[in-house]
């Protein structure tokens, strides 16, 4: 209240609180507040891949499934997640036998999500699970593409090599949720939102780092 307050004293003078984000609709001001959040989620991917070394499904999946998880919720997203993975690599196993070129496999694999996700969706409401209703969250086409990609690399570099980037996506997605769940994190990014060009120049100088 005494921050609203300040603010009401704020707006009613003239110049430079007609331009602050403060003064923007609170939908556009909560928008504004995720975006701030993704900065540092990137970084934090950076950092996995290009100081540590962890091999992740994709450049930024890991920043995708954190975001789909703070929808979700941890326990319940985690569990959809896989479950919608797993799904999806049985039916991409079955339809190489088809030998269909890339595109529409990929469109394929992108229908059999969906259904899936309905299917679950569906059994969610009718037994009152929550879980399976968390799964209409999930960005369809990236899931898709995951499940893509996962197979290719099972059929080419081995069951292995696949299993270990979908864990590593999934363990630097969870790092990554953590840290863009945390309230305090979000408001200090949003307030402060200026810090995104430190972040920026943290990123361009890991670009030198060998």
């Amino acid at each position: 209240m005494n921050l609203a307050s300040r603010r009401a004293k704020l707006s009613t003078k003239a110049g430079w609180f007609d331009y602050t984000i403060y003064n923007l609709p609170l939908a556009q001001q909560n928008t504004l507040k995720w975006l701030s959040i993704f900065p540092i989620g990137i970084l934090i991917v950076v950092l996995m891949r290009n100081v540590i070394g962890v091999q992740t499904m994709g450049t930024f999946t890991p920043m995708l499934i954190s975001m789909a998880l703070v929808k979700t919720g941890f326990v319940i997203g985690l569990i959809c997640f896989i479950a919608i993975i797993m799904l999806g690599l049985c039916i991409r196993f079955v339809m190489s036998k088809f030998n269909l070129l890339l595109v529409p496999r990929i469109s394929a694999v992108v229908i059999f999500v969906i259904l899936i996700i309905h299917a679950m969706t569906f059994l969610g409401y009718n037994f009152n699970i929550k879980v399976a209703q968390a799964s209409v969250f999930f960005p369809i086409i990236i899931t898709a593409w995951i499940i893509e990609r996962a197979s290719i690399t099972w059929e080419e570099d081995g069951p292995w090599n696949a299993g270990k980037e979908l864990f590593n996506s999934l363990l630097v997605g969870i790092i990554v949720y953590f840290i863009i769940s945390n309230e305090y994190i979000r408001h200090v990014m949003f307030v402060f939102n200026e810090l995104n060009l430190v972040i920026l120049f943290i990123v361009m100088l890991l670009g030198t780092y060998t």
